[in-house]
């Protein structure tokens, strides 16, 4: 139902719908949604802008939505940021910097992304496009 509603943006390439831990799994009412453009992200953040908008002078509720800081991260220096956040955590040779996992008790740290080459042997789901990730 809600890929059908958000259809009305452009196409929803994925949908995560975020659960309640505590409550049995239970949705908790809110949702990552990956269009397969931009413009169709942009679109949908505008119209519930303005959809909101009109509601709240109805005292009513509506849908919400915002820019994902790991889709932005992506965007790397064409993101409003106009930075690559991946060069903050990898080294000139592509490894995750030593210094933000030494003081962990971790061994290990993998940091996924679209915009990055993931190893076969890194967690994950199978088929599904990485967002900015990390597996410690």
């Amino acid at each position: 139902r809600l890929r059908r509603w958000l259809g009305r943006f452009g196409i929803a390439e994925d949908i995560l719908l975020l659960r309640e831990q505590e409550l049995g799994l239970l949705p908790t009412g809110d949702a990552y949604v990956l269009f397969t453009d931009h413009t169709a992200a942009a679109d949908c953040l505008a119209i519930l802008a303005d959809e909101c908008a009109t509601a709240a002078e109805h005292g009513e509720a509506a849908p919400t939505a915002t820019w994902s800081e790991s889709e932005r991260a992506q965007q790397r220096e064409k993101s409003t940021y106009e930075a690559d956040v991946h060069a903050a955590f990898r080294d000139d040779d592509g490894f995750l910097r030593q210094e933000i996992f030494s003081g962990c008790s971790v061994d290990e740290l993998q940091m996924q992304t679209a915009a990055s080459e993931v190893p076969a042997s890194a967690p994950g789901v199978p088929g599904q496009r990485p967002r900015l990730r990390f597996e410690a």
